[in-house]
This record gives structure tokens, C-alpha cells and sequence, in this order.
């Protein structure tokens, strides 16, 4: 496996390449169904490369992969809006209860 098919975060293969643009298009989605505003967690990989693996919906490519970038966005949700957490998991779960170790 190539070094591009691997997350600079969490070390691991990226197996599900969505790129951070489709995930968080599709995150934006999810809170305006809900009637929340969409928060933008792009910036917290501002310092990432976007050469990586090419992204099933848009055909983009990223580095980082949907576990980390949701893991991140999980995090803010317990901090702004934890009861939203269940109702997010059950939208945006790549594993996000299984660590990577």
C-alpha cells in the first residue's frame, strides 16, 4: 500500500476515501435538516496535504480519512451540543466507538 493511502492522524489505511469536503458537505447537511448551523472543522486540517487517496463521491483527492475528521467533529458536538451526540453517531459512525490502537 502506498504512503498516500495512509492517514497522517491515526496512521492507518484510509478504506473508506471520502474527501474532507464531501464529509463536511455532508455534515452541513445533516445539522440543517436538524435546525442547527453547520460548523466548519476544514480548518483543523488546514495543515494536511490534500494529495492522498481520491475520494469516492467527488473523485478529489485528501489525506485524512473519515474516521479521524469525524472523530473531531464528534468531539465538538460533546462539547457544543451533546445532545446531539447519539442522533450524529447514528449519521456519521466509522467506527467511532472502536480506537484504533
Amino acid at each position: 500500500m502506498a504512503a498516500d493511502d495512509t492517514c497522517p492522524i491515526c496512521d492507518e489505511a484510509i478504506t473508506n476515501p471520502i474527501c474532507l469536503d464531501c464529509l463536511e458537505r455532508e455534515l452541513g447537511h445533516w445539522l440543517l435538516t436538524i435546525g442547527k448551523q453547520p460548523m466548519m472543522l476544514r480548518e483543523l486540517y488546514r495543515g494536511f496535504p490534500e494529495a492522498g487517496t481520491r475520494c469516492v463521491i467527488c473523485g478529489e483527492e485528501s489525506s485524512v480519512c473519515a474516521h479521524c475528521y469525524c472523530e473531531e467533529a464528534l468531539n465538538l458536538i460533546k462539547q457544543t451540543a451533546p445532545e446531539l451526540e447519539e442522533d450524529f453517531l447514528s449519521h456519521f459512525n466509522y467506527e467511532l466507538e472502536v480506537p484504533f490502537n
